[in-house]
């Protein structure tokens, strides 16, 4: 057992202890989330999309632009020429030709339609990386509300473990002085034991939530700040009641702005597939310096050279293209019902996700005014059973069984505190509202280890 403390706590040094120097203070949920912002390799992707949309919409727009070319050819030709019984005579001459054209889209529905379309595709984007922001907060600091939940679990067992060995030595003591029994002896220990298996696997779940944590963040860790029970509010954030966070998710949801964008590209491409049928007219213009193109250019004179100018319009009637087009305005129309589809679906569940989330965080701040409560009554309880033990009115065992529901009271508010950090957490992403801020105000809620006066699970 203790080879097994001491390689759980390996990987800790290395997370907590390499890199004190590194971070220079302890961690806070913000330190985290801002070290994530600037390292998760997801959210870099979801930036690099908004970025590669944005870019798309310029390439949409250079279709309704003007577009300049610039062409040309030159070279030697050679010409033998027979005509009757007369000489052969042979020719050889420079040719050339080059040019300059303007084309100006006039109308090109497809191209517009295209425009439009990247436009609504580079909403969708930034909708997801919003997505992608909240959910990056969400899970970075429900790993770290995890791996401090665990600390405290490992401190709290820390405790009860050195308060029950005590326990036992007691126990020892009082058989070898005849006022004991064995029995007291047995049951201490066994408390002991049991305690001592608890911590172990506290210390793999605090390995295993570091070690999630870390990624999220990539770099390492300097120690992590532990809640401060006496700054946590349990005070529900604005709007108070079910009806009004549908409606903030309704209408700030990131994930349902990001599919409700998806059902207006799928509605341009199927603009896209309508203009199949329709003409296209442009404008162009250009200049074009040629000479000696043909024998027949060539002259007593020498080199012949042309100039020609040209402005005029362009017209492009489609006609058939084997159905294609028709199929494709099908397709489209599949696609856009589709979207529209799993938009309603989104929105449907993110309803049921909002009440049930904004139950879980009513219940969580009543659960923990009664946890509360619990924990001032089992401090009481353990206070009166030792001074009934010491009156020899309260066994060894009353003490042991009043000891473990404190520590187990105090781990069960432990737990809900967290857990109600992070359904608040979830419901301001739920209904788009989690900002900065808010994870600034969850810092202040924290204090540094040294503050805390916890003890080291690496001792």
């Amino acid at each position: 057992m203790i080879r097994t403390k001491s390689l759980s706590a390996i990987f800790a040094a290395a997370i907590i202890g390499a890199a004190a120097s590194f971070a220079g203070a302890d961690e806070t949920p913000l330190s985290v989330y801002r070290a994530a912002v600037d390292n998760n390799p997801g959210f870099r992707a979801a930036q690099a999309n908004r970025d590669a949309e944005h870019e798309g919409k310029t390439v949409a727009l250079a279709g309704l632009l003007p577009s300049v070319s610039l062409s040309g050819s030159g070279g030697r030709a050679s010409t033998d020429r027979n005509v009757a019984d007369l000489v052969s005579e042979s020719y050889n001459y420079e040719t050339y030709q080059f040019g300059i054209n303007i084309r100006q889209p006039l109308y090109r529905p497809y191209e517009f339609a295209s425009y439009q379309q990247a436009g609504k595709q580079l909403q969708a984007a930034d909708a997801q990386l919003g997505s992608a922001r909240n959910d990056l907060v969400v899970k970075t600091l429900t790993a770290y509300f995890d791996a401090a939940y665990a600390e405290n679990l490992v401190s709290l067992l820390s405790a009860q473990e050195a308060s029950t060995q005590a326990q036992v030595l007691a126990a020892e003591k009082a058989f070898a002085a005849g006022i004991g029994t064995r029995i007291d002896i047995s049951e201490a220990r066994a408390q002991r034991d049991i305690i001592l298996a608890q911590k172990l696997d506290a210390l793999n779940q605090q390995d295993h939530a570091l070690r999630a944590l870390q990624a999220y963040v990539g770099r390492p860790l300097a120690p992590i700040s532990l809640l401060a029970p006496e700054k946590f509010s349990t005070d529900l954030p604005r709007p108070l009641d079910a009806d009004g966070w549908v409606a903030a998710a309704v209408a700030g949801n990131t994930d349902l702005a990001a599919a409700l964008a998806q059902v207006e590209v799928a509605q341009k491409e199927v603009n896209k597939a309508n203009t199949g049928h329709l003409p296209t007219l442009d404008v162009v213009a250009g200049r074009t310096y040629s000479g000696n193109d043909t024998l027949s250019e060539l002259n007593s004179l020498g080199d012949t050279r042309y100039r020609q100018d040209l402005i005029a319009l362009q017209v492009n009637i489609p006609l058939y293209a084997g159905g294609g087009v028709s199929a494709t305005k099908r397709q489209a129309e599949m696609k856009l019902a589709q979207a529209q589809s799993l938009a309603d679906d989104m929105r449907l569940r993110l309803e049921v996700s909002v009440r049930q989330e904004y139950g879980t965080l009513v219940q969580g701040a009543l659960k923990i005014r009664a946890y509360e409560q619990a924990e001032a009554s089992a401090s009481e309880r353990l206070a009166a059973t030792r001074k009934g033990k010491q009156a020899g009115e309260r066994s060894n065992l009353d003490v042991l069984v009043a000891e473990t529901q404190l520590y187990t009271t105090r781990r069960d508010l432990a737990m809900a505190r967290y857990q109600l950090l992070a359904s608040r957490l979830r419901l301001l992403s739920y209904a788009g509202q989690l900002a900065d801020d808010d994870v600034a105000t969850i810092s202040t809620w924290f204090r540094t280890g040294v503050e805390a006066g916890r003890n080291s699970i690496l001792q």
